[in-house]
C-alpha cells in the first residue's frame, strides 16, 4: 500500500537555525509514515542524504499544487529570513503547523513590513500596542526587527485563527497559546521534540579524543570547558556567562574556559584567552566541541516559547547542562539538568555551581540522567508516529479568513 503524500515546509541546512537541524532529523522519522516532498525557499539543500531520499520543490506563490498532497505540515519559527516563505504558504493554504516559537514578532513584522497594508495587518494581529511599538521604532530611527521586548507582542493571531492543528513541544507553549486565543483545546497538541542519539550508548568503545579546541585555541586537556551552542545573542545570555566566569574560577583549581560555539557579535567585548568564540562550525567540528566540553550552558531569557534542539542533542550526548528555570527548560527533570533562577544570574550561577565545581555533587551523574531522559522522552520513531497520527486525524484545513 502506498504511503500518503506529505508536503513538509521547513528550512533545512545550510540554513543556520535550530529548526533546520530539527527538520533534518524529523523527516528521517516521518519517512516511515509518509512519502515526503520538501518545500524549500531555494534548492541549496546541502545534505546529500536528504537530496537523495526526498523530492524537493521551491516555493513560488501560486505555483504549488497543494491539493496534490494528502497532508501539508509547516514548521514555523520566529525568523523572517528562514520562515517568511512558509508563512506565505500557510496564509494561502492553511494546514497543521509545528510552532517552534510561540512568539512570532520578528517573523510577522519581517513578513509584512514591505506591504502597503503593513499597519492595518499589524493592528489586526497585534492591536494598537503593536502599531505603537513599530511607529515608535521608526520615530527613533530603530529597526523594528531589533525591538528588545518581542515577548510582549506574540503576533501569532493569524496562526491561531487559521491552523486546524498546532503541534508544540512543551506544556508552557501549549498554555501560552491557550491563553493567547486558541479556538479549542483540541487545536493544540503537545508532542516532544524528536532527536537522534548524539553519542554511542554506555559501554561502547571510546571515541578518539577531540582535538578541535586544543588545536585551534590551545585549550589544555585538563581544563574545564563550559560551552554555549548556537547563535550568540542577548536571549542566550552569553554576556552573563562571560561576566560570571571569574566567580566560577574561584570555585575550582582547574582552569575554566568558556567557549561560544556559534556566530554573533553580542559578547565580543569579553573575548579573551579564556573566553572564546568559534564562529559557525561545520558538523564535525561542532561534534568535536560537544564531545570535549564538560558543561553546556543554555540560559534562555526571555523565552520565546521555544524548545532547544541543541540542548536535547547535548543531553543525549550525556553532557550536564545548565539551564534557566523557566518555560520548557523548567519542565526538564531536576536531576537531568542544573537549573538557574533567572532573576539574578550573576550571583545565582556561582551559588548553584559551587557544589559541582568543588566535588560535593557529581556532574557526571547529571549527564547520565540527561542521556537517559532524552532516550525515553525524545525517541524519534515514537514522536514521528505521534505526529503522523495527529496529521491523519486532523480536521481538514479551514478556509482563509
Amino acid at each position: 500500500m502506498n504511503k500518503p503524500r506529505l508536503l513538509y515546509a521547513s528550512p533545512f541546512p545550510p540554513r543556520r537555525t535550530g529548526v533546520s537541524d530539527y527538520s533534518r532529523c524529523l523527516v528521517q522519522g516521518l519517512k516511515e509514515h509518509f512519502q515526503i516532498t520538501l518545500l524549500l525557499d531555494n534548492d541549496t539543500l546541502d545534505d546529500p542524504a536528504l537530496r537523495h531520499e526526498f523530492q524537493r520543490l521551491t516555493y513560488r506563490t501560486g505555483q504549488i499544487d497543494f491539493a496534490a498532497y494528502d497532508h501539508v505540515l509547516y514548521n514555523l519559527g520566529n525568523n523572517q529570513h528562514f520562515h517568511a516563505y512558509i508563512y506565505d504558504a500557510f496564509l494561502n493554504h492553511p494546514a497543521p503547523v509545528i510552532l517552534h516559537d510561540v512568539i512570532l514578532y520578528y517573523m510577522t513584522v519581517g513578513y509584512y513590513r514591505t506591504s502597503p497594508l503593513f499597519y492595518s495587518r499589524l493592528y489586526e494581529i497585534g492591536g494598537a500596542a503593536a502599531v505603537s511599538v513599530v511607529k515608535d521604532c521608526h520615530k527613533t530611527g530603530q529597526d523594528p526587527l531589533t525591538f528588545a521586548r518581542p515577548q510582549e507582542l506574540p503576533l501569532n493571531r493569524e496562526v491561531l485563527r487559521r491552523a486546524p492543528l498546532i503541534f508544540v513541544h512543551s506544556q508552557d507553549a501549549r498554555g501560552r497559546l491557550m491563553r493567547g486565543g486558541a479556538r479549542d483545546v483540541r487545536q493544540i497538541a503537545m508532542v516532544d521534540m524528536g532527536a537522534q542519539a548524539a553519542s554511542p550508548p554506555p559501554g561502547a568503545a571510546p571515541q578518539s579524543s577531540p582535538s578541535y579546541l586544543a588545536d585551534r585555541f590551545g585549550i589544555p586537556d585538563d581544563a574545564l570547558v563550559m560551552a554555549s551552542l548556537g547563535i550568540i545573542a542577548p536571549t542566550k545570555q552569553n554576556q552573563v556567562l562571560c561576566r560570571v566566569l571569574p566567580a566560577l574560577q574561584k570555585l575550582t583549581s582547574h582552569a575554566i574556559y568558556y567557549v561560544m560555539a556559534g556566530e554573533g557579535n553580542h559578547a565580543d567585548e569579553y573575548l579573551s584567552d579564556r573566553i572564546i568564540k568559534t564562529g559557525y562550525l561545520a558538523t564535525a567540528a561542532y561534534e568535536d566541541v560537544l564531545q570535549r566540553c564538560d558543561l553546556v550552558a543554555n540560559l534562555r531569557h526571555p523565552s520565546m516559547g521555544e524548545t532547544s534542539i541543541s540542548l536535547i542533542h547535548a543531553m543525549s550526548a550525556g553532557k550536564p547542562c545548565l539551564v534557566t528555570d523557566q518555560a520548557w527548560f523548567a519542565e526538564l527533570p531536576h536531576d537531568a539538568v542544573i537549573k538557574i533562577p533567572h532573576r539574578n544570574p550573576l550571583s545565582e550561577i556561582p551559588a548553584v555551581m559551587a557544589p559541582y565545581l568543588q566535588g560535593r555533587r557529581d556532574l557526571t551523574r547529571v549527564g547520565d540522567n540527561a542521556r537517559a531522559y532524552v532516550r525515553k522522552h525524545h525517541d524519534l520513531s515514537r514522536i514521528a508516529a505521534a505526529l503522523a497520527r495527529g496529521l491523519k486525524e486532523s480536521p481538514p484545513p479551514i478556509g482563509r479568513l
